[in-house]
């Protein structure tokens, strides 16, 4: 970014003013090409800046409005790193750049590269059609109040179509990132928006938008929606917020290797939301909690959670990983539980499905051997743990919630002193045949000293076994039954006597 960018990062428009003075009070004029722009003119030609405009300041006598740089139809602002600089006085009615109105709609221009500090809007896109907003920082528009909704926004889109916003830092604005508006058709990608603060993304009356490869951190909220419906989210990362809500009447929407920190809350009259290779991480906290019907989950993982799953609605999870075993909660359908492996979706984990992932190593996002659904843990990255989680799945997917089974027993092969004897878990189980680690220990008793221990890993239960001499004395043999996926374990002890 240009060096005056970095430089505004850390002084405010006030400073500036009080500092050097650059006060613009706005007017009305055409500017563009060979013509310089100021504060409050309607840019009519391809533009570059070359310095910054404002601070704007409302004209004596006031207004209706007042707007730093107004974008007409078909021409391109480059700001080039330069700022457009508000007031910064916490007034409404206040727009950095402004594109389109209700009388004069906008379309086929592009704005980039710009800083827009200091108003109540930082980028109003209003009525307009097949803009670009790209490269831009906005940042520390209106102003932050915990008790006040409503406090200024980074780049809002309204009663819009086919925009297009990528690239863009929105940054500690005071109410929300980025507002999405009775648009349709709005691709939102690759942006980076963090401690706005209140909702970092915000989707209301708006359908069939493409939200893709956004990074959100901070606030009260990282999602917000509300009576928007189609909207296709994915590879977006809602971060370092307690909620993400889709709060009223939202229909149809879809999220694809989404990632989630906080609860992810689907309103009670928020239907078909259907969310696949999503990790959802809450600690202490639920992670998913549904209130409305028709939720579809596919191999979504669960991370740390206080709570996996609360509902009182009819939830489908096929192939979901770390939920609670055991009976699922009432109206919840969970089919081929903790077998998010299964990348053909045929019920089985075969060498195709380990191959798949094996091929995918090493690699993340961007990456051209990329595959989302090898990352079976959903962490951005296909590392060593992905394929120990493939191969514990190997074989048929299980169909039904079990507990781990940890079953120890002691067969006496020869007596003694020494006594030799066979230790076996033949009746022990994961959720399948498969899915499960096996360890055994044997201690001294009382002192608990270890006198020998085995690791299985995952292997059939039949083949779990040990012979062992021993001395007179008293011994305490363990098996520990872990499920790898659950991250549940069982285990079970027995006091060995030799006399």
């Amino acid at each position: 970014m240009h060096e005056r960018v970095r430089r505004h990062l850390w002084i405010g428009p006030l400073a500036l003013v009080l500092a050097l003075g650059l006060v613009g009070t706005a007017r009305t004029a055409d500017c563009g090409g060979v013509v310089p722009c100021a504060c409050g003119d309607r840019v009519v030609a391809d533009t570059v800046l070359t310095a910054d405009i404002g601070p704007c300041v409302w004209p004596e006598g006031g207004g209706d409005e007042l707007v730093g740089l107004r974008l007409d139809s078909d021409v391109v602002l480059d700001c080039a790193g330069y700022s457009i600089l508000g007031p910064a006085d916490a007034t409404r009615q206040e727009f950095g750049i402004k594109t389109g109105s209700s009388t004069r709609p906008v379309t086929g221009s592009t704005l980039r590269g710009c800083v827009v500090s200091g108003f109540w809007w930082g980028i109003y896109v209003n009525n307009s059609s097949d803009v670009t907003v790209e490269d831009n920082l906005v940042r520390d528009n209106g102003w932050f109040d915990p008790e006040v909704n409503g406090t200024g926004y980074g780049i809002d889109v309204a009663s819009s179509h086919d925009v297009i916003v990528h690239r863009n830092q929105v940054l500690a604005n005071g109410n929300e990132g980025i507002h999405l508006t009775s648009s349709e058709g709005v691709a939102v990608r690759d942006n980076l928006v963090a401690d706005n603060g209140f909702e970092q993304l915000y989707v209301i009356h708006a359908d069939r938008n493409d939200i893709q490869n956004n990074t959100t951190r901070g606030g009260h909220q990282g999602l917000e929606m509300r009576d928007s419906d189609e909207n296709r989210f994915s590879g977006n990362q809602f971060l370092e917020a307690p909620l993400h809500w889709l709060e009223d009447d939202d229909l149809g929407n879809s999220f694809s290797y989404d990632q989630f920190e906080g609860t992810l809350r689907i309103g009670a009259r928020s239907t078909g939301t259907v969310l696949s290779m999503v990790r959802i991480d809450a600690p202490g906290e639920t992670c998913l909690d549904v209130l409305a019907g028709g939720t579809v989950a596919d191999r979504l993982y669960f991370g740390d959670c206080g709570t996996p799953l609360e509902t009182n609605a009819p939830v489908q999870l096929d192939r979901p990983v770390r939920l609670p075993l055991g009976a699922p909660p009432a109206g919840v359908s969970v089919v081929h539980p903790g077998c998010n492996a299964d990348i053909a979706g045929d019920g089985f984990v075969d060498g195709s499905d380990i191959a798949a992932v094996s091929l995918a190593q090493a690699t993340s996002p961007g990456d051209p051997a990329w595959n989302p659904a090898a990352d079976l843990n959903h962490d951005r990255v296909v590392g060593p743990i992905d394929v120990d989680f493939a191969a514990l799945q190997f074989g048929a997917c299980p169909s039904r919630l079990r507990r781990p089974v940890a079953a120890l027993r002691q067969s006496v092969l020869e007596r003694g002193p020494p006594r030799r004897i066979e230790l076996s878990a033949l009746k022990s189980h994961g959720v399948s045949a498969g899915l499960a680690a096996y360890q055994m220990e044997l201690r001294r008793f009382p002192d608990g000293a270890l006198i020998d221990e085995w690791n299985f890993g995952a292997v059939d239960p039949a083949t779990v076994r040990v012979e062992v001499a021993l001395g007179a004395g008293v011994y305490d043999a363990l098996l520990l039954v872990t499920d790898g996926f659950f991250a549940e374990s069982r285990q079970k002890k027995l006091r060995l006597r030799v006399r």
